[in-house]
């Protein structure tokens, strides 16, 4: 009866220490962030964008590709890098394929096309995925790199220019070198 008691006790122990783990760690009881990112959807964000002057962060993506749901699964779980996106950035997911899509008051069309023509305008036509891809509240490009982009990496971009350091004249390369 005592090993009775002393097992229930291990496994009520291992329970309680599982549930406070997931309460307090970076990531739900289902991997999920505490946060998640708060994506916008882009005609809102261009709009909101206009009003703050925060720029747009876009994750270009396509329901085939591999790697854009690897960066869902790992990247976009970053809880230092929702922090960064959610307070400086209005983020969105673009669906490159999306048949129409409305920003800043005007409708983009794939036009029987495989991509959509904001997708092939804000890429210069590298139609490559997934794409991260920063603009200015007037959807001028600030910055663009196509393919996988780890954690930590997109955390040191997002930072470099939600904090605007390139008007301060900052090293990018250094910058993203360097960040911790």
């Amino acid at each position: 009866m005592k090993k009775y008691y002393i097992l229930l006790f291990s496994v009520t122990l291992v329970a309680a220490f599982f549930i406070i783990q997931c309460k307090t760690s970076q990531y739900g009881a289902l991997g999920e962030p505490a946060v998640p990112v708060k994506w916008e959807k882009l005609d809102v964000a261009v709009e909101n964008a206009r009003k703050d002057g925060k720029f747009l962060f876009l994750d270009v993506y396509t329901d085939w590709c591999g790697w854009c749901k690897k960066m869902d699964k790992s990247t976009y779980r970053d809880t230092a890098l929702i922090r960064i996106l959610n307070s400086q950035f209005h983020p969105v997911k673009l669906d490159a394929e999306q048949e129409s899509i409305m920003a800043g008051g005007k409708k983009y069309l794939s036009n029987g096309q495989q991509f959509n023509e904001l997708a092939v305008s804000v890429m210069n036509g590298q139609m490559a995925f997934p794409t991260t891809i920063i603009l200015k509240p007037d959807m001028s490009g600030v910055y663009k790199q196509a393919g996988f982009i780890d954690g930590i990496t997109m955390r040191a971009i997002s930072s470099f220019f939600g904090q605007k350091l390139y008007e301060k004249n900052v090293d990018f390369n250094t910058y993203v070198k360097n960040y911790k």
